[in-house]
């Protein structure tokens, strides 16, 4: 699931930077766990602040120690922007998703016990990018596994539906199966890709291994 890079427009970095202020989440650590979170695939909450430092050697000027980590995410959990996923926060989150209908989320329902942002966050998210004027940093496309061998390949654009075709067909390791492709993207209306990330237009490529 490749992403989008962030932009850096001045003007985009404010309200980012304002968000983080009024949130109390400016500092290293609450940051490196957000961009984990909202990247990678879920993973056992007992794992994340490790995970996070990680994260943190791949992508940030900043490494702080274990403890650190854990310390943001206990501060994020207490405010209720983050959960460890159990029976209730996943019937909140299927409320939440019935209450805007969409196809998917194509990453599926995150596990039992495993670290989420919350609705609230989520909410919260929402709200910083419909106030700034530029497109919202996510996904280039998103792979939903109908079989082993159909694949539907959801984008918030029809190139980015192109982009998958193109890395499949250039990929030159003798081990990976050879695909068809059986029609041009096709719009699908509204779709998520986790379950917090809904795109209000997209398209999807229907792809077979043979």
């Amino acid at each position: 699931m490749p992403c989008r890079q962030m932009t850096r427009d001045p003007d985009v970095a404010r309200h980012i930077d304002a968000f983080n202020l009024n949130h109390k989440l400016q500092d290293a650590a609450h940051q490196t766990v957000i961009s984990y979170l909202l990247i990678e695939p879920p993973r056992p909450a007992d794992e994340a602040a490790r995970r996070s430092r990680g994260w943190a050697k791949d992508t940030c000027k900043i490494v702080r120690s274990v403890s650190d980590y854990e310390t943001a995410i206990s501060d994020m959990m207490d405010r209720d922007l983050l959960w460890i996923i159990d029976d209730n926060r996943l019937s909140l989150i299927s409320d939440y998703l019935d209450a805007t209908p969409a196809l998917g989320p194509t990453d599926g329902m995150p596990g039992i016990g495993t670290l989420q942002i919350s609705i609230r966050f989520a909410n919260l998210l929402d709200e910083l990018w419909a106030g700034i004027d530029c497109e919202r940093p996510g996904v280039i496309w998103s792979r939903d596994w109908q079989s082993d061998k159909l694949h539907l390949i959801y984008s918030p654009t029809r190139t980015g539906c192109l982009d998958f075709l193109r890395d499949e067909l250039e990929d030159d390791d003798d081990d990976i199966l050879k695909i068809e492709h059986l029609c041009d993207p096709e719009p699908c209306g509204p779709w998520r890709c986790q379950w917090w990330r809904r795109y209000e237009l997209g398209y999807v490529l229907k792809v077979r291994y043979v």
